[in-house]
């Protein structure tokens, strides 16, 4: 029989916070019903009467100990109704979406693998014509510029099929990862342990695909760029033989004249896009040397001011006016404050100065990418001008020939 005398003190605390109160042999408590009646929690006795067979179920506190009553409940406790283990149709029903998933990737990705394979069958095809030489230089220009394109379009059919390939991995991944909600829900033995330990290795090597297939996704974009811009040169070398007139001496002059024009145009224009570039690297390298200058000072600024605020807190904390002396003590505070402001102005101004720097030395940058590129214009239309001198030349080369041989022949 319990004794109110054995409770402790805590015990008591808690009990009454809880609106219970002891009775007799026990802690009770009791709610109101209708008609009068009331429901006693933490009754006490041989048996509860007929009326109260329901609340039979009840936990009698005063058989617990206080530690076992505030101890934590386990997840996994099998008569917690909220965890409920998944039924093998729920498991099923999220192992065919998964599967449905995975397949439709997989597809896309065979029917890409497929295109790929014709449009390098068509590439095979097109290279060994060009190695007859029979044909004209624009017949050549033209076959050179349907290959090109054709591999910018393999290039980014390659970006579509890794995507693909991705996507597949993820949903891998994802059913693993479902696998592993399942076992959660179920009861934590040394087998269901393993096998969440054993998927978590397995999705982690999943990630690491996905991070080898996004590097191979990075390296086809940069392909495209450079197929494409490949594709802009065949493109600009077909129009240019297309307009090139070459069957007249009046033609061939205009051809060589307009030629070195360009040629003199493009090569200032490369001149001043690597000046401009020089430019640009010597002001963006200035601008991050300031940047980095101004953000020590600002770091060195802000240590101090920390240090010397510590030293103020130190200050006011452990001194008094009255034993440090009214008139000492205002001059030492007042003395720290104006050091610790001056910290900080000297701290923000270098950080002004440091992002001011930050924004000249982007601006910077951006002009030399513009004169990147503009550079890589005047490089191209200098090629261009420099291949029509030499189809000129060649041209001229040949009349002469031609002519000499016709001379020869007269005599």
């Amino acid at each position: 029989m319990a004794r109110y005398e054995d409770t402790t003190q805590y015990e008591r605390d808690v009990m009454t916070s809880l609106g219970y109160h002891w009775r007799g042999e026990g802690w009770q408590r009791g709610f109101d019903l209708s008609d009068g009646d009331m429901v006693v929690e933490a009754w006490v006795g041989d048996r509860l009467p007929e009326r109260q067979k329901e609340l039979s179920n009840i936990t009698h506190l005063w058989d617990q100990k206080i530690s076992d009553i505030n101890k934590p409940i386990s997840a996994f406790d099998q008569e917690d109704d909220d965890i409920i283990p998944f039924s093998e149709k729920a498991k099923n029903s999220f192992r065919a979406d998964s599967d449905k998933a995975i397949k439709f990737s997989a597809d896309k990705e065979n029917d890409l693998t497929n295109q790929i394979s014709e449009m390098q069958k068509d590439i095979d095809d097109l290279s060994s014509k060009l190695k007859n030489k029979s044909q004209t230089p624009l017949e050549k220009a033209s076959l050179e510029a349907i290959i090109a394109k054709i591999k910018v379009g393999k290039e980014r059919l390659d970006v579509l099929r890794n995507e693909a390939k991705k996507r597949k991995v993820h949903q891998e991944y994802l059913k693993l990862n479902n696998e592993n909600w399942f076992l959660s829900r179920e009861k934590p033995t040394s087998g269901v342990k393993q096998q969440q330990n054993s998927n978590r290795i397995k999705m982690g090597m999943q990630l690491d695909e996905e991070k080898k297939i996004q590097s191979a996704i990075d390296a086809n974009m940069r392909n495209t760029q450079q197929y494409e811009n490949d594709l802009r040169n065949k493109e600009s070398e077909v129009n240019r033989l297309k307009s090139l007139d070459l069957s007249t001496e009046e033609g061939i002059n205009r051809a060589e004249n307009e030629a070195r024009k360009n040629e003199q145009s493009a090569q200032h224009a490369l001149n001043d896009a690597k000046d401009r570039i020089n430019q640009a690297n010597g002001e963006k390298a200035r601008a991050e040397n300031v940047g980095r200058e101004h953000e020590r000072k600002a770091a060195q600024a802000e240590e101090k001011r920390k240090k010397h605020s510590q030293l103020l807190d130190d200050f006011v904390r452990w001194n008094s006016e009255v034993d440090y002396g009214k008139k000492a003590w205002w001059k030492e505070f007042n003395a720290a404050s104006d050091l610790i402001s001056n910290l900080e102005k000297e701290r923000d101004d270098a950080l002004s100065v440091m992002n001011a720097s930050r924004e000249s030395a982007s601006r910077a940058a951006n002009r030399q990418q513009q004169a990147t590129r503009d550079q890589a214009n005047a490089e191209s239309a200098l090629n261009s001008a420099r291949k029509t001198l030499a189809d000129v030349q060649a041209k001229k080369a040949m009349i002469a020939k031609e002519k000499k041989e016709a001379e020869t022949k007269a005599e």
